[in-house]
């Protein structure tokens, strides 16, 4: 047997845009993504642009914050503070991390954001 794999991701694509518009109809509001990227990194660039797309196929709201890469942990923790103030459904942090940055920033203060990051 052959499977054609742009046919079941298309519908399995589709099968999540029919959950999230009957998310939005039950709790009167899309769910919500938001990406802090910090740096320009250019495969981190690449993994969040194709996490809004993927988002945008299937109706989840998306935000994505850029930060430059010199930006402080203490302007990062601003970010972050603010997400947690969002009613947000999911978060992450994509950071291609210097070493002024610290690694464990997302880990404090009840944060609902995912640290994905990457040492230098």
């Amino acid at each position: 047997m052959i499977i054609n794999g742009k046919e079941v991701a298309n519908a399995i694509k589709a099968s999540l845009a029919e959950k999230v518009a009957g998310l939005k109809q039950q709790y009167g509001r899309s769910p919500k993504l938001a990406v802090i990227l910090v740096g320009d990194d250019p495969a981190s660039a690449k993994y969040v642009h194709n996490k809004e797309l993927a988002c945008e196929r299937v109706g989840i709201e998306n935000i994505t914050l850029r930060m430059p890469a010199d930006s402080t942990e203490e302007q990062v923790l601003a970010e972050v503070a603010a997400f947690n103030a969002d009613p947000l459904n999911e978060a992450f942090g994509q950071l291609f991390l210097a070493v002024h940055v610290d690694q464990l920033i997302f880990q404090g203060g009840g944060t609902r954001v995912h640290n994905q990051n990457f040492h230098l």
